[in-house]
């Protein structure tokens, strides 16, 4: 293969690739990165193990944030029957008015 000076694209470092085109920027940069000494795959899993952490985090606090809005909802619900004299959620919040705890009211 003979070496055109005038293009733009040297055609000779381009043989080893299987088409024509040159490679994409992520091939360039893992090559650059293999160059620079750096670890791509271990980058790779590092953030990926952040995300699903993270993913982890999130939901294990919209979990909490939703079980305590049931728990005032629970709260505001037996403390207004004792107001209004509501036959049903009297009997249903007896074992709150009890132990003054809302969990039980949400095994009934």
């Amino acid at each position: 293969m003979q070496f055109i000076p005038n293009l733009p694209i040297n055609i000779k470092d381009n043989i080893s690739f299987p088409t024509n085109k040159l490679p994409s920027h992520y091939t360039y940069s893992r090559y650059r990165h293999s160059e620079l000494g750096t670890n791509h795959k271990a980058h790779e899993v590092i953030s990926n193990i952040a995300v699903v952490s993270l993913l982890i985090i999130i939901s294990i606090a919209f979990v909490k944030g939703f079980d305590k809005r049931i728990e005032s909802q629970d709260i505001m619900l037996c403390e207004s029957a004792l107001i209004s004299k509501n036959a049903e959620y009297l009997r249903k919040c007896q074992c709150y008015y009890q132990s003054d705890d809302i969990k039980c009211l949400q095994n009934y």
